[in-house]
């Protein structure tokens, strides 16, 4: 059932007692069974089989899986997708034993799931936690560490869109999965269904005609990046704001030999100089009914002159900051903004707006080029900034992971621990674009380069533990290549099991 609100749509979770429903399909593989608590048991015994099957003697010689287990519900690893099962569950009381019905249901299938066309290749598995997860948003999959597919991302029509269109898939505080599509904003279950989005594909179904390019644009990209729910239940992301700034000192023949005025429409002359429609960002909370709580403007913060400026590579009059990340730090009510093409980080207060520091970049009195052209910025246990550090000067270069120690009283970072990503021959060592990078519980990270397809975990001391390419098979060709991703999010095994089971 679909509850229906402005501007939000929510899906009831279910509330049934027995996984998997009876007849049900699944999109995962590593999946929960349950069946109702009863007080007088102390042993629940879980069987499964390949097939379906009907009669119990049938059923007992094709089961390949029996776990037990002290409570009435456990995660089983399933052999395949596409396959059928049948299962059944045993109770062992103080006083009595019992079985279950044989219930029935299957595993689905995907192009994104397909091992022939996609796999992640791991090269080095030494990291200690073997059942540790990791969601990679371009694959719309999430993995174990032997790189095999135990839950993947369902086709529906609301969020389905090309596999570059479709990021920073992760787990919320509260269990659920989020990311976002450039037309939205969606939190999910784990079947697929949607319990919260902001979406805006209605209104460019609708007003296709009557949009021009630049709208048309702007809205295709309207939410990126970034997309979180926050643990007091809001929702902060990432979104486009075109603003209407004026050009500097820029002669008529370098501005038009840039802009299709008939079409683009960027261009607005008036009569103190030329104007362009520039798409810069905001970072926007919204509350459960999908209203505005609060937002922050790039707009309001850089000057004309730190956004015409030529940076990243970015040519005037094409100017844009390319806000790419934020962390919302709870603990002490401060935001990270990141802006890939200045090179810079903000840190603001929450709600108040207030500037905290500016690192990076060498504008808006920023100090230091800690690093340049960076996806992902984040605090870790000890409170220390982080960064995937993309650090694009050349192809002999490398990529680094860097951990800064703030000094916001003199309004600087001072980098205090950095690791390069050249760490074999199986991928580049730079990362021309994506990325980001994540602490895990013992103070590993595990990062994703981005277009470099290597996602990879280094410990404190700086051993690489984990290894692995994201890779796609190209038919005509017949060869394997580099399949980019452009985020990576680890998942705990009590996440996922909440995650399945809805808690």
């Amino acid at each position: 059932m679909v509850l229906i609100s402005t501007g939000v749509v929510f899906a009831k979770k279910g509330n049934s007692q027995i996984m998997p429903l009876e007849g049900s399909k699944l999109n995962y593989t590593l999946a929960g069974f349950s069946v109702p608590d009863e007080s007088d048991v102390i042993e629940y015994e879980f069987k499964v089989a390949k097939g379906s099957y009907n009669d119990i003697k049938q059923f007992e010689k094709s089961v390949s899986i029996i776990k037990k287990s002290d409570i009435n519900k456990v995660l089983i690893q399933l052999p395949a997708f596409g396959t059928n099962y049948t299962w059944q569950v045993a109770y062992t009381g103080k006083k009595r034993k019992k079985v279950s019905k044989l219930y029935h249901f299957a595993t689905d299938t995907s192009e994104y799931i397909n091992t022939d066309k996609y796999r992640v290749r791991v090269v080095t598995r030494e990291y200690p936690d073997s059942s540790l997860l990791f969601a990679l948003d371009y694959a719309r999959v999430i993995y174990n560490m032997k790189g095999e597919p135990v839950w993947f991302l369902p086709s529906k029509p609301e969020y389905n869109t090309a596999r570059m269109n479709l990021r920073d898939i992760k787990m919320s505080p509260q269990n659920t999965l989020t990311f976002v599509t450039g037309y939205g904003a969606f939190e999910l279950n784990k079947d697929g269904d949607i319990l919260w989005t902001k979406n805006l594909r209605h209104i460019i179904d609708a007003g296709k005609k009557n949009l021009s390019r630049v709208q048309r644009e702007s809205l295709f990209s309207a939410y990126h990046h970034d997309f979180v729910r926050t643990t007091a239940g809001t929702y902060m992301c990432l979104m486009n704001d075109t603003v209407l700034k004026k050009v500097g000192e820029l002669n008529d023949e370098e501005i038009f030999s840039r802009i299709d005025t008939n079409n683009d429409k960027r261009l607005v002359v008036k009569k103190d100089g030329y104007y362009l429609n520039i798409q810069l960002g905001k970072l926007v909370e919204f509350d459960a009914a999908g209203n505005v709580k609060w937002q922050w403007r790039s707009s309001d913060h850089f000057s004309e002159e730190e956004l015409f400026r030529s940076a990243g590579g970015m040519d005037v009059p094409f100017a844009t900051t390319h806000m790419n990340a934020f962390f919302f730090n709870e603990k002490d009510s401060s935001v990270y903004i990141g802006f890939r093409n200045l090179s810079n980080i903000v840190r603001i207060k929450y709600p108040t707006n207030e500037v905290i520091a500016s690192y990076g970049g060498g504008i808006h009195n920023a100090k230091g080029d800690q690093f340049m052209l960076q996806h992902s910025c984040r605090i870790n246990a000890d409170g220390d900034l982080y960064v995937f550090n993309n650090d694009v000067k050349g192809e002999d270069n490398q990529s680094k992971i860097l951990v800064l120690k703030e000094d916001t009283a003199k309004g600087d970072a001072e980098v205090i621990w950095e690791f390069g990503c050249g760490i074999d021959n199986e991928a580049s060592a730079v990362s021309v674009r994506g990325g980001n990078v994540v602490e895990l519980s013992d103070g590993s990270m595990i990062c994703c380069m981005g277009s470099a397809n290597r996602v990879f975990i280094v410990n404190k001391e700086k051993k690489v533990l984990f290894n692995a390419l994201s890779e796609e098979f190209l038919t005509e060709e017949q060869v394997w290549t580099r399949s980019m991703q452009y985020r990576v999010f680890p998942i705990d095994e009590k996440k996922y099991f909440n995650f399945i089971f809805d808690k």
